[in-house]
């Protein structure tokens, strides 16, 4: 399966064999479940009011949360494995619920960080292959590939490492300890 937009809403098209589609492998759709990416919940920006996606601020702040200065409303557009992912429609900066602490906390810049994001840390489990070395020169070697990761996304958005709570931190750590490769 792939996805493909089309006016503004994702919905799921059938590959043929050989059409140069993208394919799933098991590691990538371990690593989609693990974030909690669900593209069916982009294409529903017309229907939240009636799921429940829309976080205005006056119903969060009254139930305890913490919003940034100047948001008004957040939509959930997925989950990370513990917190919810959400965007602000008028700045396009996307936040992480962290329920921890009650607040939403920046995550990402705009869209096409979140998605730099998504596809190095997939594309790095993903085509990630062990070697022979002994345990502590496989750590070693995979420190250094996520080191290299983090520095390309640090150059395009400070945000998804900036803060103590960010879920990126634990996914990466993770990553480089070798769960998710």
């Amino acid at each position: 399966m792939s996805w493909t937009a089309a006016r503004g809403r994702c919905r799921r098209t059938a590959e043929t064999s050989g059409s140069g589609g993208v394919r799933w492998g098991l590691a990538q759709r371990r690593v989609r479940r693990a974030l909690g990416f669900d593209p069916e919940l982009v294409g529903q920006v017309a229907d939240v009011q009636v799921d429940g996606s829309i976080w205005r601020r006056a119903v969060q702040e009254s139930q305890g949360w913490k919003f940034p200065k100047g948001v008004e409303r957040l939509i959930k557009i997925g989950n990370f494995p513990i917190n919810a992912v959400v965007i602000d429609p008028a700045t396009g900066i996307i936040y992480q619920c962290t329920d921890a602490s009650m607040e939403a906390i920046p995550a990402h810049a705009d869209v096409s960080s979140w998605a730099k994001t998504i596809s190095s840390f997939v594309g790095y489990a993903e085509n990630y292959t062990p070697g022979d070395e002994e345990d502590d020169e496989e750590y070693a070697r995979r420190k250094r590939g996520v080191g290299a990761i983090h520095n390309v996304i640090r150059l395009v958005d400070l945000l998804p490492f900036a803060h103590e709570y960010s879920e990126w931190v634990e996914l990466f750590d993770s990553l480089e300890g070798g769960i998710y490769t």
